[in-house]
Parts: structure tokens; sequence; C-alpha cells
């Protein structure tokens, strides 16, 4: 017993001195100064944050691994922790697809230019179902409301939407049009506002010629997809299938009399020596360079280059004037393009189904709608890079290059990032924004007839059921390389025009007639 009492006093003496040390211990802890706890530790009231990994798409000189404060704005809202995954343009598709083959897919993921192939992974279950989330999602919903006209446009085949698309709100956009020194032909006699036809136009590319002592004026950064322009006007593309607005339905290349005459137009801007000799590999820092020169004196490009490459070609030549025409006639008819949804998916963003911060990437994706999101990426915060005009439009009060990359709203907020960051284009962002620099006057009334009178309708969506896929994947790819590679030795003399009809023979062995046919079904 006497033993017993000894065993239990220890253990008693024990634990009091036990919790005299704990006692000690928190009152040492208590007594920190404020703030002097672990960085790591999370905000009063808020969890850890979650790591959100983001795929970008990296092009120009922001520095997308950089701490921006666009990724600190977003981090605070969703308490998170970002980690950019910058990814250079020139190899983003390859691996977008390395990083879906591997299971590796980041928790939001750019899908600039992979657009269709982003809601077939979504249709698999890589990608997460937005509109499943609209009740999480109002600042993107209102959007989704108001071009509801345009959703099916960016719609998977099961009619889910699998990415946040750029919204074209209102603005005029800065579509592609045709381009030209306007101060050379006024020299060279001819008013600018004069053409009026395709045999005006090549009157006046060939007077710019002359004017640049007999060497080629017109280039390409994109090949036949420039030269599209030409097409266009002359009622087709170069590009199969074609979709004709007037009858409604997609046309084969053999059944389009206006590609011939487009193919040979071009053909004799080649052999006359006015279309450059490497129109169809030209890259597009020589092509900026030879415009922004003065070497090229047309293209056939978007239209906001006109602000800057004039800014370009001001600084040895201060009355050198690129401006836009409207597309010529061709047999008396002005013909309209198809423009581009309100909702513009190839250009989107997608959330990953395996993301464990689903919320807080569907909240930052949000917020990029709100009016506050869009001002913030455009302008940065307001009384540090911008002012607010008296008629509620915005100004901005530092100078930054978005070109050379120097600045605080490029080097330390992100801003001109309008692939990754910016999610809508309004009137007042066409108005103020930076990109258009201080030329914009000079290409915004262009871009708005443009608008008005050219690109007046929209192409019908391509939905395209698994069966069709796969035929789809059958013929596309061989017949566009044919009808691309045989566009191109056509235009460069290198095949005879009376080889035409063996052309169009082969495309109709290639089974071009049922290509459109599949297109057509869509329509159905």
């Amino acid at each position: 017993m006497k033993k017993l009492k000894t065993v239990l006093s220890f253990l008693l003496v024990t634990i009091m001195v036990c919790t005299v040390v704990f006692a000690f211990a928190g009152c040492k802890v208590d007594e920190k100064p404020s703030g002097s706890g672990s960085s790591t530790d999370p905000p009063s009231g808020k969890s850890e944050p979650k790591e959100v990994k983001w795929m970008l798409y990296a092009y120009g000189t922001v520095k997308l691994e950089s701490h921006l404060k666009i990724y600190q704005k977003l981090e605070e809202l969703a308490n998170v922790k970002i980690v950019p995954i910058p990814v250079p343009s020139d190899v983003y598709k390859e691996r977008f697809n390395i990083t879906v083959i591997s299971d590796d897919v980041p928790d939001i993921v750019s899908v600039r230019s992979v657009g269709k192939t982003a809601n077939e992974l979504g249709e698999k279950g890589i990608f997460v179902a937005l509109n499943n989330h609209y009740d999480k999602l109002p600042n993107f919903k209102k959007y989704i409301d108001k071009f509801a006209d345009s959703v099916p446009h960016m719609t998977a085949n099961d009619n889910n939407v699998y990415s946040f698309p750029l919204v074209r709100d209102n603005a005029p956009i800065p579509a592609h049009g045709i381009v030209l020194r306007e101060d050379l032909l006024t020299k060279q006699g001819i008013d600018i506002n004069s053409i009026e036809t395709v045999e005006d136009l090549y009157k006046a590319f060939a007077a710019l010629k002359d004017a640049n002592d007999g060497k080629p004026v017109i280039g390409a950064r994109n090949g036949l997809e420039n030269l599209n322009l030409i097409a266009q006007t002359f009622g087709t593309r170069f590009m199969i299938p074609r979709y004709d607005k007037e009858l409604k339905k997609y046309i084969s290349p053999v059944d389009d009399p206006n590609l011939k005459s487009a193919v040979e137009y071009c053909a004799k801007l080649y052999k006359d020596g006015i279309l450059h000799p490497d129109w169809a590999s030209m890259s597009d820092e020589i092509w900026e360079q030879s415009v922004a020169s003065g070497e090229l004196l047309v293209f056939f490009d978007n239209m906001q280059q006109i602000a800057q490459r004039n800014a370009d070609l001001r600084v040895d030549n201060p009355d050198a004037k690129l401006a836009a025409i409207l597309p010529p006639k061709y047999n008396g008819i002005r013909y309209e393009w198809g423009g581009s949804a309100k909702l513009d998916n190839n250009r989107g963003t997608a959330i990953s189904s395996k993301t464990k911060a689903l919320d807080e990437a569907l909240m930052i994706n949000d917020w990029l709608f709100s009016d506050e999101g869009v001002e913030f990426v455009v302008f940065g915060e307001e009384g540090k890079t911008f002012r607010r005009r008296d008629d509620g439009t915005n100004e901005y009060i530092v100078d930054s290059d978005w070109e050379t990359g120097t600045g605080p709203l490029p080097t330390e907020y992100g801003s001109g990032q309008n692939v990754n960051f910016l999610r809508v284009m309004d009137e007042s962002l066409f108005n103020d924004w930076h990109i258009y620099g201080k030329n914009k006057n000079e290409m915004e009334p262009y871009c708005k007839v443009y608008a008005e009178q050219i690109y007046t309708y929209i192409l019908p969506p391509q939905k395209f059921n698994q069966e069709q896929v796969e035929k789809l994947k059958e013929l596309q790819t061989p017949l566009d390389t044919a009808f691309q590679e045989n566009l191109v030795l056509f235009i460069n003399n290198s095949k005879s025009m009376d080889e035409w009809d063996n052309f169009m023979q082969t495309l109709k062995d290639m089974r071009i007639d049922e290509l459109v046919a599949l297109y057509n079904e869509t329509l159905e």
C-alpha cells in the first residue's frame, strides 16, 4: 500500500510539472509580436491556400513566370497559390497534347488554337463542363445569356461548354482587311478611294511596285491564310470546303468557278513580280520588319497592324501612311465575308476535371469576366496606373511599351496578355486600350466599316458526331494537304493553269464530295 501511494504521488507531481511547462510554453507563444508567425501560415479565418497550376500560352513580352500582380490579385481573391506554367506559342499545341497523353493536365489550361480539341477532350472527361456550374459563374453566365446565339459555336456535341471564351462585346473587332501605302499611291497619281474593282486593285499594286523601284510589294506571314483575303474578295476561299452564304450550304471547289479566277489573279501577281517570291514561307518576324521598314507596301492581315506599322514607318518618314480599303468588287459584286462569333473559344481557357481546386478555379475565371477583372487586366489599378476621366472612361498615367516589354503594366501587372487573362473586349476598351496605340484613330474607322459592311454574318458551327469525326480524320487531312500544296504551285507558276481540270479531278478522286457532304450534314 505504501509503495502504491508513492507511485501515485510521483505520477501526480509529474502531471503538475508537465501542466506548468505547457502553460508557460503557451504563454511564450502568445507573447510573440503580431505578424511574426510563419509566412506559410494561412490568413486568419482562412484555410491553407490551395496550389493552382496554370498552363499559359506564352507570347509577346510579358514574363508570365514572374509573380505578376494579376496572380497576386487572383491569389488573394480565391485563397490560392498560382503556379504559372508558361509554354511558348510555337510549341504550345505539342505541349498541350503531351499533357493530355501523360494524364498530367494542370488545373487551368489555355486552349488557344485547340478549341475543337478542347471540346473533344471535354466529352472524354478531361475538362470540366462549365454549364454544370453556372450558379458559381454569375459574371460569365451574363455573357452566355447575352450572346445565346453564339453559344452553339462553342459547345461540344454533347451540348456542354468546356472552355471560357474571349467575349467580343460590341467592339469593332480589329479584323483582317486589305491595306496599302496610301502616301505612295497618291504620289503615283492614284486616289486610294477610287479602287472599286479587282482590276483597279491590280493597277494599284503595279503602281506601288513602280514606287518600290520594281521590287515586290506584297508579302505574307501566314502564307495562304493571308492570301485568302484575295480569295474572299473573289467570293471564294483558299480553304475547303467553303460555306456559301447564298446557297446556305458548303460547296466543293470543283463547283466553284470563282476559285480558279482568284488563283489566276494571284499567279499573275507572282509572275509580274508584285507578290514576294517567299510569300508562302515568310516568317512573322521578317514580314513585320519588311512592312515596318517600308520594304513591303501591301498586306492582307489584321488591321490592328495599321497603327503599329505607321508608327514604325514615321520614325524615318513622317508622311508615310498605311490605309485600308474595302474589298473591291469582282464581276460587279462586293462580297461579304463570314466573321467570328461573339464567343470565341479559339482563345479560351479550360479547367481540368481532376483539379482539387475546382471552386477556386471557377472563382478565378469568373472574376476575369467581371467589370473589375477586365479593368484590372487592361488598365491595372486606379491611381497607380490609370485615372478615371469625368466621362467614366480610363486614361493611363504611366508609360508602358508592350512591344519592348517595358513599364509597369507589362512587367508588373501582366497587362497585354489578351489570350490568357483578358476575357471581354468591348467598345470602351477599343477606345482606350494600349494595344491600339497612339494612332488608333487610323485603324478604328476601317474596323467599324468592315464590321458594318463586310463581316456581316457568322459562319455556322460545325458539330460532328463520333462516326463523322472518324470519317473526317480520314478525308480532311489528305485533301487539305493536296489542295493547299497545289494552290501554292499554281500561284508560284510552278504548275500551269492548263492543269487545273486535272487538279479538280484529283480532288474528286480523293473524295472531296464526301467531305463536303459531311460538312453539310452538320447543317441539318
